[in-house]
């Protein structure tokens, strides 16, 4: 008997999905575990950015010639499946379920793209509408039930280094970028300087340190912001001593009671 596919889904039914592929799941993941999901809302912009965003696939269900998956899994799926989710910070589920909070209780249309690791096998596209005019509670409870979850286990980086002088210059190098953020201090995250040179004459440019700069904003939410701040060389083996802002890079949001 041939199986039917589904596109259409309502208010509280979960989604499941299975790709048949045609060749060995192992082969397409390369050594992977991590399936790299972009999922849109209407169009919208893709959850997690589309680049972050993943589904775990063990070693243990990549011996076969298709996958199954858990769009909207129901409860029973996060019972028994999501523990390694919140062990690798992984927000894909999280992200997904928020964005579909933030669109409403009407009728959506889903894309859920997968994107294996191998350069055999294009992206594997699908579609499907879930009508959500039947109210959007129970997504609004999970919602924050899996934000919950994830903040709880997420902790401040560790320092790589103290130095109480740097830290104060770096929160006010950030600050003098006049982003809305307001930074209170710094952790330095790096263990060591990086030197940095021309590519071209191979002289020495600057020094650089990685560090995590900490912000609060109006709702009440507490942030860290990732940076790289440099010091000048000056010669003779001299660097300036004032820091410098060099390069920002990922803002994730941490539990105000993390922050000291």
């Amino acid at each position: 008997m041939a199986s039917a596919i589904k596109n259409e889904f309502r208010t509280g039914e979960a989604i499941f999905g299975t790709v048949y592929l045609g060749m060995n799941v192992k082969d397409l993941m390369d050594g992977n575990v991590e399936l790299r999901v972009r999922i849109r809302v209407d169009g919208g912009t893709a959850v997690w950015g589309g680049d972050l965003s993943y589904f775990d696939l063990p070693l243990s269900v990549q011996g076969k010639s298709y996958i199954q998956f858990a769009l909207l899994p129901d409860a029973q799926w996060f019972k028994d499946n999501y523990a390694p989710y919140i062990s690798q910070e992984n927000w894909t589920y999280s992200y997904f379920i928020d964005n579909l909070v933030k669109a409403g209780d009407v009728s959506h249309e889903i894309s859920c793209d997968l994107l294996f690791p191998a350069i055999k096998l294009g992206e594997v596209e699908s579609k499907l509408n879930l009508d959500l005019n039947a109210g959007i509670g129970d997504l609004k409870t999970l919602s924050t039930k899996l934000h919950n979850e994830l903040m709880a286990s997420r902790q401040l980086p560790k320092a790589g280094m103290n130095n109480a002088g740097i830290e104060s210059q770096m929160a006010a190098a950030a600050n003098k970028l006049g982003w809305n953020d307001k930074f209170t201090n710094a952790i330095i995250t790096s263990s060591n300087w990086t030197v940095r040179k021309n590519e071209l004459t191979g002289t020495i440019v600057n020094r650089t340190l990685g560090a995590v700069c900490i912000t609060k904003d109006p709702d009440g939410k507490c942030y860290t912001q990732e940076f790289t701040f440099a010091q000048d060389y000056t010669g003779g083996g001299n660097y300036s001593g004032t820091i410098k802002f060099y390069s920002y890079g990922g803002k994730r949001e941490i539990g105000c009671d993390k922050i000291k």
